[in-house]
């Protein structure tokens, strides 16, 4: 009964052609740093006209979604809305050349969807795509959901606007300025260009696997840090935007050299604060190496010293950059008086400090100007690249192209990925910096159906933005376990959570158990080794549950690097949602063990948007918290195995493309 209920689940999505969410790009350069289309005038701009037959209570729906240029065509995404008198959410859709909704061009209800079979998750995201576009023009695009023979959100259709791009070029013009183990890159700025991908070596081998990558790279310029002096480097770079990247310009080379003389002083300082934290920035110091970062909770300093940070554990040192530098002064105490100054440094020796500012006073930004929960302009911070919700899958002999869409968006339920790891961490931050301060929380455990989004492309993240990107119903829930039972839970999870790259398991129930946890915790999933088409394995009803499940491998689950002990009680942070009212009860049974429960009354997302905020500046990152073994979906944050490396005949795989056909 199994196999039949998966056939009858999977056949039906493996045949759909899906479209992909991705960031977009602006006109010739990205507006702003971001490369997403300018955000729309906001709900007092024109819009568009008042809704003939809103729905009573108003809902207001979407309220933000995203607009990602490619070559001809504009991409859209964004939450669905909820069901209304049981009726699901279609979504009109319009577009135009000018802020004009009643010359806009209507494509209907049928354009934009959220999926086309039963095993979609019910908090997936809405896909959908506007062809047959000019590269390089703005285009308007209005959404507006319809609940057929009921009604239409309130309010007015909500706009946004987006701009078609066409492949990156090779960049040109590319020049290369030694200094000590660093070495200054310049090029020229790629028409459309989303960011830059830098690679260096010191074999002129593009190719090499030793080359190092440095990506996301939104200026053409950039340092490279951490050279070895008189040792010649080829450098190469490339461009990339929604298509996809260029290919590498020609190498150019560069030798690091020692300083001969002393740096110049850094110039005054400027700071920003945070929770416990003090964000310092300056200019470059001509010829510095590297920078020493001090600090003081005394009144004042008489004494600058140099030299001293390897022995003072109240300094760090700071790489140069490309424009300001910036650094961050972690684990200090709010609304205390701080002295901070800055020292640059070479191998000729140190330059004398920077002016002192003597009455840094980190703490909360939301203490001076809390975040509006309820404005989905309300603007948090900045992302410097686009925390994926999926990978994008390769095609098969069934699905002739690359999936994406519903297979794309359940990947992050099997795999470390940027966002999950986003959450999990600012819901660790934020207890134990903001909310409950000297009662730390061990580690945080989620549920992946908490994301229903990717968050944004590069630039700005809001309300609106974080919203779309996550559920806003979760709240935080601390409980208490035994070690023991601690490891029983990441075992049911291994055992029992479906990890395959599509929306829903054998039973047609989504695959949104799989946990996301935080940094503090790491282990290894062992799955076994699919050495046959998965694809043909679903034609010929086999039974593949050996492939849905793994386990952990014994000896790598660890909290902060040591293992849970059976009888120590540890604080984790969770949802109500998992902890209690999860889908089918999935967690009920290992999670009864908790030996105590306290209900926070903190939105979960809410605890992100404090994050993002206080922090101002976020990076995604993978840090290996969890390891695959074997034969799951590959791609870029996976092994190449499983049925990722399956592609048809006279067709090669490739990590980031999927198959490619000649």
């Amino acid at each position: 009964m199994r196999d039949i209920n998966r056939f009858a689940v999977l056949l039906p999505v493996m045949l759909l052609l899906c479209l992909t969410g991705c960031g977009s790009d602006g006109p010739k350069r990205p507006v702003g740093p971001t490369g997403i289309g300018p955000i729309g005038p906001g709900p007092s701009g024109p819009t568009g006209p008042n809704v003939s037959n809103p729905c009573s209570p108003p809902i207001i729906a979407p309220q933000k979604f995203e607009v990602a240029g490619k070559d001809g065509i504009l991409e859209i995404r964004f939450s669905k809305a909820s069901p209304y008198q049981g009726v699901e959410a279609k979504y009109g859709l319009w577009y135009g050349t000018v802020n004009n909704f009643n010359s806009a061009k209507s494509l209907g209800t049928n354009v934009l969807h959220r999926s086309q079979g039963s095993s979609g998750d019910p908090s997936g995201p809405v896909f959908g795509e506007i062809v047959g576009l000019t590269n390089g023009v703005t285009y308007y695009v209005w959404v507006n959901a319809v609940w057929e023979d009921l009604c239409e959100s309130s309010q007015s259709y909500h706009m946004e606007t987006g701009v078609p791009v066409p492949y990156p070029s090779v960049p040109t013009g590319a020049t290369a300025a030694a200094g000590e183990k660093s070495i200054n890159v310049k090029w020229n700025l790629v028409d459309y260009a989303l960011s830059y991908e830098l690679a260096y070596h010191t074999q002129n081998d593009i190719n090499d696997p030793a080359v190092v990558i440095e990506p996301n790279i939104t200026d053409p310029q950039h340092v490279i840090n951490g050279l070895t002096n008189n040792t010649q480097y080829y450098i190469w770079v490339r461009a990339y935007n929604n298509n996809g990247y260029s290919a590498y310009s020609e190498a150019i080379t560069a030798v690091p050299v020692p300083a001969s003389d002393l740096p110049d002083p850094v110039g005054p300082l400027a700071v920003e604060y945070g929770a416990k934290r003090i964000m310092v920035s300056w200019d470059p110091a001509p010829g510095a190496a590297y920078y020493e970062l001090y600090w003081s909770d005394g009144a004042s300093v008489s004494t600058l010293a140099a030299g001293k940070c390897e022995s003072d554990p109240q300094c760090k040192i700071v790489e140069p950059s490309v424009g300001r530098i910036s650094a961050s002064i972690t684990s200090l105490t709010n609304n205390t008086k701080y002295s901070v100054w800055v020292i640059a440094a070479n191998s000729a020796g140190f330059s004398v400090s920077s002016p002192v500012i003597e009455e840094a006073v980190p703490r909360p930004k939301s203490e001076e100007r809390p975040i509006n929960f309820g404005d989905s302009y309300f603007e948090l911070g900045t992302a410097t690249a686009e925390y994926i919700f999926g990978e994008v899958l390769p095609a098969t002999p069934i699905v002739p192209e690359s999936r994406g869409g519903l297979y794309q968006d359940n990947l992050h339920r099997s795999k470390e990925t940027p966002i999950g790891n986003l959450v999990a961490d600012s819901v660790m931050w934020y207890l134990n910096e903001r909310l409950d301060p000297g009662k730390n929380v061990d580690f945080v455990f989620l549920n992946s159906a908490f994301i229903s989004g990717s968050l944004a492309s590069p630039g700005p993240v809001t309300v609106g933005s974080l919203r779309t990107a996550t559920s806003t119903t979760d709240e935080i829930m601390i409980i208490e376990m035994r070690g023991s039972d601690i490891r029983a839970l990441f075992d049911f999870a291994a055992d029992k959570a479906p990890h395959m790259g599509f929306r829903g398991n054998s039973n047609g129930v989504s695959a949104g158990h799989w946990p996301i946890v935080s940094k503090e915790v790491n282990y290894t999933l062992v799955y076994k080794y699919l050495d046959k088409n998965i694809m043909q394995m679903v034609l010929d009803r086999a039974d593949m549950d050996p492939y849905y499940f793994g386990q952990i491998k014994a000896g790598t689950l660890k909290l902060n690097g040591a293992a849970f002990e059976n009888n120590r009680i540890y604080r984790v942070a969770t949802t109500d949602w998992v902890s209690e009212a999860d889908v089918d009860g999935f967690y009920a049974v290992p999670m009864f063990k908790a030996i105590n429960k306290t209900y926070t009354g903190v939105k979960c997302w809410n605890a992100v948007a404090e994050y993002i905020y206080d922090f101002g500046s976020i990076t995604p990152a993978i840090d290996g918290r969890i390891q695959i073994e074997g034969g799951v979906p590959g791609g870029p944050f996976g092994v190449a195995e499983g049925y990722n490396r399956y592609c048809p005949a006279g067709s090669t795989y490739d990590a980031l493309k999927g198959c490619i056909f000649p």
